[in-house]
């Protein structure tokens, strides 16, 4: 799996933020929220896209998700979400290809093999991110998603 480099434009987001380790699925039970709460959002984005955007582990394996949608300006937040400003950046970018069960397998690569030894630097000051859009089909078999990991 060769990620591909792009320079992406920055964007702003709105959604619900977890901080944790995600040992009881709360990940997914988040992007439920989100979607049940999606109409709240105002001004969003007429991209059909949505994002996951994580932050780094802290020593106890904790780490930031935020489960969101971008939005053209943020006007006023909705009870309990948070707006994030993601600026321009450059990004290795993987696809991710299958259901579910095979995003650790992905994750792995990416983190543990692919990362260590590139020859381009990650950069830990922002957000790492997954970009769902339209190949996104739920994690069917043939579902694919983007994993963006910034690079200086």
């Amino acid at each position: 799996m060769e990620p591909k480099i792009i320079e992406k434009p920055g964007f702003t987001v709105v959604g619900i933020r977890y901080f944790g380790k995600n040992e009881k699925g709360e990940i997914p039970a988040l992007w439920e929220d989100l979607m049940k709460r999606s109409g709240e959002i105002k001004n969003k984005s007429r991209v059909m896209e949505s994002y996951g955007l994580m932050g780094m582990m802290d020593k106890e394996g904790n780490f930031e998700y935020i489960a969101c949608l971008p939005v053209e300006k943020v006007a006023e937040l909705p009870e309990g979400m948070v707006s994030r400003k993601i600026d321009d950046t450059k990004y290795l970018v993987f696809t991710h290809v299958g259901d579910a069960e095979k995003m650790k397998k992905t994750y792995d690569f990416v983190y543990n093999k692919y990362c260590p030894d590139c020859d381009e630097e990650i950069r830990y000051d922002t957000y790492h991110f997954e970009l769902y859009d339209e190949r996104f089909k739920n994690f069917a078999p043939d579902s694919e998603f983007d994993i963006y990991i910034p690079i200086k």
